[in-house]
């Protein structure tokens, strides 16, 4: 029998992908995923969908691209996000399970410039966050 850990491990990541194709628009045509690491659940959106994902950590980013997890990726400090990309650049922006690692005003910072990346309104449910 599975205990509640490895339960877990396949509900969560199942969840997201749920919320991710609920909440993303139709006519999102880019996503900017935040954070990214070396797996994420924007590998199964819709095609059409042109995905760049950003980490600090390069050996998660080689793992991503490894996987094909997205089509482009940026290393670098989200933090300083702004650095690389412009305001609107992306339909939409997301981040997974980041914000929980920041120092509170880091984290309050980050999600305003992940609007101001976004062109959409934002969308935050626990530590899911879309814009």
């Amino acid at each position: 029998m599975k205990n509640l850990r490895e339960i877990l491990r396949s509900y969560v990541p199942n969840f997201t992908l749920h919320l991710l194709k609920r909440y993303i628009n139709k006519d999102c045509k880019s996503i900017l995923d935040v954070g990214c690491g070396k797996t994420s659940p924007v590998k199964y959106l819709p095609g059409g969908i042109e995905k760049t994902g950003i980490d600090i950590f390069k050996p998660y980013l080689e793992r991503a691209e490894k996987n094909k997890t997205h089509d482009k990726y940026v290393c670098g400090d989200i933090r300083e996000i702004e650095k690389y990309f412009s305001n609107k650049s992306f339909d939409c922006v997301i981040s997974i399970g980041v914000v929980e690692h920041l120092q509170k005003n880091e984290a309050v910072s980050l999600i305003k410039k992940m609007e101001n990346i976004s062109k959409k309104a934002g969308f935050c449910r626990n530590d899911l966050w879309i814009c």
